[in-house]
């Protein structure tokens, strides 16, 4: 198993804990289905910060 499908997983079972109100959930590939678009999302951000791909543009906002 590879980490992105280890967080995806991690990221099911805390949303799971967090419906149940429980303090704890255990977690299957089959059974919990966690929304690996945003784990993917959040693992090619951190690949894109360790490459330094990120730049940064500022916006500054005035009241008119």
């Amino acid at each position: 198993m590879d980490e992105k499908s280890l967080v995806s997983l991690a990221v099911g079972a805390m949303d799971e804990t967090k419906r149940s109100g429980g303090g704890f959930a255990g977690c299957a590939p089959d059974q919990i289905k966690a929304p690996t678009d945003q784990v993917v999302l959040a693992g090619d951000i951190r690949e894109a910060i360790d490459k330094n791909e990120l730049i940064l543009h500022y916006q500054p906002k005035v009241a008119m």
